[in-house]
This record gives C-alpha cells, sequence and structure tokens, in this order.
C-alpha cells in the first residue's frame, strides 16, 4: 500500500470532530457583526452632534433639539443597516444559496457550519427587531427570510428559515414554531409550512403550541392549546386540532359562526404577552417596594451608561482630536460603535449588585433547605410567603434583564449568582426559565426555549397559600425540549426531554434515554401509547 493510500485510510477511518466555532471565533464574529450593524447610526450622531449643532439655536433648547434630531436619525439609520447587515452576512454564509432541508450529523461540517454561521450574524438583529422596533416591523423583517404572507401575527419563537405562512394567519405567542431541532448530533431541518386563515391558539408553559420541523397546516385550521404536532404531521384543511399524546380532529371550523370565529381570532391576537406560572406565582405581592427597587436599579443602569458616554464625549475624544487632528474625527468614529457596546454593558450590568442587596433583604426571612438532596421545607406562615415572592421576583428581574440583552448567553453567570443554584458555566439555557434557587444543571446540557424548571410546590388552600421547596437536579449531556420539570425530579446524565414533556414532581428519570410525554415516559412507551391512542381514535 503506499503512503497516500495509508494516509486517506487513516484520515477515513478517524471520525470527524464536530463543526463548533471556538469561542474566540465566535466572539469575535458576534462584536463585529454588530459593530457593523451600529457603526452608520453612529457615525450619523457623531457627525450631527460635533459638527451640524451650527445650524440649532445656540442655547439649550437648540441643543436638546440637535441631539434629538440626530438620535432619531440615528435609530432610523440603526434599523435599517442592521437589517442589511443581517441579510448580506446570510447571503456569504449560504453563499446565496436557500437552507437545504434535511438531516445531518455532527461530521457534515458544512452544514452544521452554516446553520452555526446564520443564527451568527442574525443575532444582534433579532434581538434589535424583537425589543426595540414596533412589532409590525419586527412582522416585516421575519418576512424577509421566510415566506409569509400578510396580516400575519407572528409568535414569540418562530423559525427564521424553511418556514412558510399564508395570509391573515395568528398566533398566540406562547407557541413555538420550529423548521430545525437538534438531537444529540443530529441536526433535522425540514420546512414547516401553515396555511391561510389559521388561528394557533395557546396560553402559559403548560398549554403552549409546537409545531416540529415538516409539519403542514392546511388552510382554515384552528389550533387549541396545549398542542403537540410532530415532526411530518399533516392537519387537513377546515380543521379544529388538539391533542398532545396524539393529535386529534375534535371539530370542524364550518361548524362556528363568522361572529364566533372574528370573536375568537381577536381573542388570540390579543394574547401577544408571554404567560408563565411560574412568575405569576412569584408576583403576586401586594407591595410596591421590590417593583420601586428594581425601577431604581434600572435608573442606576442609565446612570451608569451616560456618564461612561459623557467621559469619552467630553475629554477622550477631544484629546483624540487634538492629538491627530482630522484623523481623530476618523478614529472617534471608528471608536464609538464599541463604546456604544460598553455603556450597554455598563447598563445592563452595573444595576445587578443593587438587586442582589436588596434580595438579601427578602432572603433572610426564607428558610434555607438544609444541604441533603432529598430535603424539603413546607412553609405555611404567609408572611414568609410573601418575603418569598418578593426575593423570587427580584432574583428573576436580575436574570430576565440579562435573558432579555443582547447578552442573553451569559444569564447562566446571573442564575449562579444571584440565587442558591448551581448551574454549570458550559450550559446552553435557551431563554428557558429555571427556578432561581435549588436547582443543579450539569455540564453540556442544553435547555431549549420556554424550558420551566420548578424546585417549589406552592397551593392555594381556602384562601391561604402552602409552600413546599425542593431540590430538582439535571444531569450533564441532556437534552430538554420545551419541557416542564417540577420540584424534585431527578434527572441522569445524556437524557433527551421531547417538546412538550412534563416531568412530575419527585420523578426520576434514567441516564442515557429519551423521554416524551405529560407525565413523561420513555419513548417507546410514548410510541406504544400514541398507537393506541390513534387507534380508539379511528374506532369512535
Amino acid at each position: 500500500m503506499s503512503q497516500v493510500e495509508k494516509k486517506n485510510n487513516d484520515a477515513s477511518s478517524t471520525p470527524a470532530k464536530p463543526a463548533e466555532l471556538p469561542l474566540g471565533t465566535y466572539v469575535a464574529c458576534f462584536f463585529f457583526s454588530c459593530w457593523l450593524s451600529i457603526l452608520p447610526a453612529s457615525t450619523c450622531a457623531y457627525i450631527g452632534i460635533n459638527l451640524a449643532i451650527d445650524l440649532f439655536p445656540r442655547d439649550i433648547l437648540g441643543a436638546v433639539s440637535c441631539i434629538a434630531f440626530f438620535l432619531v436619525l440615528s435609530h432610523v439609520i440603526l434599523v435599517l443597516a442592521t437589517w442589511g447587515v443581517a441579510k448580506l452576512g446570510v447571503h456569504v454564509v449560504c453563499k446565496g444559496k436557500p437552507v437545504e432541508d434535511g438531516r445531518f450529523e455532527s461530521s457534515a461540517t458544512q452544514h452544521w457550519q452554516n446553520f452555526m454561521e446564520r443564527h451568527l450574524v442574525k443575532k444582534f438583529s433579532m434581538w434589535l427587531f424583537q425589543h426595540h422596533v414596533p412589532h409590525w416591523l419586527y412582522r416585516k423583517y421575519v418576512g424577509t427570510f421566510i415566506k409569509m404572507g400578510k396580516h400575519v401575527e407572528i409568535p414569540e419563537w418562530v423559525a427564521m428559515e424553511n418556514a412558510e405562512i399564508g395570509d391573515n394567519t395568528i398566533f398566540a405567542r406562547q407557541t413555538v414554531l420550529a423548521s430545525h431541532v437538534i438531537d444529540g448530533k443530529v441536526l433535522n431541518i425540514k420546512t414547516v409550512k401553515i396555511g391561510k386563515n389559521c388561528i394557533v391558539d395557546a396560553d402559559d408553559e403548560a398549554h403552549r403550541v409546537v409545531i416540529m420541523p415538516g409539519s403542514v397546516v392546511e388552510d382554515d385550521v384552528i389550533i387549541k392549546p396545549g398542542t403537540y404536532i410532530a415532526k411530518d404531521s399533516v392537519l387537513k384543511a377546515g380543521g379544529i386540532y388538539q391533542g398532545d399524546f396524539y393529535l386529534d380532529r375534535i371539530g370542524s371550523v364550518s361548524d362556528l359562526s363568522a361572529g364566533d370565529l372574528e370573536a375568537y381570532r381577536k381573542a388570540v391576537r390579543r394574547k401577544r404577552v408571554m404567560k408563565s406560572s411560574m412568575i405569576s406565582d412569584w408576583s403576586s405581592f401586594k407591595s410596591p417596594w421590590p417593583r420601586i427597587i428594581y425601577k431604581i436599579a434600572d435608573l442606576v443602569g442609565y446612570v451608569a451608561a451616560f456618564a461612561f458616554l459623557g467621559i469619552f464625549w467630553t475629554w477622550v475624544f477631544p484629546a483624540i482630536i487634538s492629538t491627530f487632528g482630522l484623523f481623530g474625527h476618523v478614529l472617534n468614529t471608528v471608536l464609538l460603535p464599541a463604546l456604544l457596546f460598553a455603556a450597554y454593558g455598563f447598563y445592563l450590568y452595573i444595576p445587578l449588585p443593587l438587586i442582589a442587596k436588596s434580595v438579601h433583604h427578602y432572603d433572610k426571612h426564607v428558610p434555607v433547605l438544609p444541604d441533603d438532596p432529598d430535603a424539603s421545607i413546607t412553609i405555611d406562615d404567609q408572611e414568609i410567603i410573601d418575603a418569598w415572592r418578593k426575593c423570587k421576583w427580584l432574583k428573576w428581574q436580575a436574570v430576565d434583564r440579562v435573558n432579555r440583552s443582547l447578552f442573553l448567553d451569559t444569564s447562566m453567570l446571573v442564575y449562579q449568582r444571584i440565587g442558591k443554584n448551581n448551574v454549570a458555566f458550559k450550559t446552553v439555557l435557551y431563554n428557558a426559565k429555571l427556578d432561581t434557587d435549588y436547582i443543579t444543571v450539569g455540564d453540556n446540557t442544553l435547555l431549549s426555549f420556554g424550558c420551566h424548571i420548578y424546585a417549589y410546590e406552592l397551593e392555594n388552600r381556602d384562601g391561604k397559600a402552602r409552600l413546599v421547596l425542593k431540590r430538582t437536579i439535571i444531569g450533564k449531556n441532556c437534552i430538554l425540549g420545551s419541557a416542564i420539570i417540577h420540584a424534585g425530579a431527578r434527572i441522569g446524565d445524556d437524557v433527551v426531554l421531547g417538546f412538550h414533556t412534563v416531568v412530575p414532581e419527585n420523578a426520576v428519570l434514567e441516564s442515557g434515554k429519551t423521554y416524551a410525554g405529560n407525565p413523561a415516559m420513555e419513548f417507546s412507551q410514548f410510541l406504544a401509547l400514541r398507537k393506541k391512542l390513534k387507534e380508539a381514535a379511528k374506532n369512535r
């Protein structure tokens, strides 16, 4: 055998490594895309405020008018530039080709690399359009990446490629529309098609709707809350569907009057706020002080950010101009996007110690669980429960502040420090909602969007609350879909939870297995039960 053949055989026998971007490369690419998006707007603001201020009267009102005018103009430019950078970035990554449907192993480096890079170049624009522009403009933005008809109300989590949505279709916010899923080291991508005039209803995390890759929903379909639509499902036109284990057609749209249908459509359209039973439990206190404390902390963040920018604008920028002359203005415009990025970090993180100090004030009134993993505490004292609610709400504001930010990848650091959690650094949260205390999550565990993990039980009996605190433990290398995990659950290593899975209180899930259903069961049992329900439905 020749040396060349031997080398080729050795290479083919060596398993390919997963296509993961190095952390340094990921961070550098992310910051560069942000800098490129911000640069046109920051340049406009810099030129306007520094060089065009003479166009306005030389008094306080004139200065304020100048700054306000160029800030508004800069925001418009920021939106357009960010949109353009995202489109250009996706075009460069995909080389102008559409995203392919298929099942790709982690060794298929090109597809995995393109998948990660597409999301990376869109990350800043998705954050900006979700949180800082009118909702109608966010719909327009999404419509440039997927095929979307007119008058569509999109859900909170919508696939940004390989999706088609017809005219006049509306989604309640607590809906997951997924055209891709990651099963371990396998990436599945398949186009989701939603017809026109459809209504997808959903409520809180226990009654969300999940639409999986490859699903086809034909025209004039109504999907009720708490429905899980498995991969490659087909929902026929004019049907009303509901079901978790087994998707069942429970009626026909033609049976509804035009007035009832329009009233239902309006009711679903109003569901624009994400509901969470966990957050509702924590926010049900009457005292205004926790909310006042958070407003003050938020104000401190703004002051810190503007003070940081003011120092540079007042002393550093003039020093650069005096040193380099006209070229100093060029250096300042290049530097300004990075400074704005840093100022945003000041706004985001400076208030956290103040919130933590307030948390300690309420936390000292709440009993602490012993270190025993099986320990639990039952609390009936209403004042202690009220202090627990205030403490939890403040902790969640600190976490959610980061969750909704551009730096949501750092939310696990807040979970580690704001409460009594043990969340591994390599945990990927994807906007999951974890209890802020007594949760343990192992390394390399991925929690999908909308996943809820509880470490308490709260009941109301005869107008009085009863609180039970327990530890919830999740192992390493797990993949948790949009699941609900109740207090006291024990999940082993290398466990996969399907979307819509509900893990009951104190349940024990064995390592290395896949679970699905409500309550969670091994996947083979889930498939057998679904088959049984399907046969029973046919015999009705």
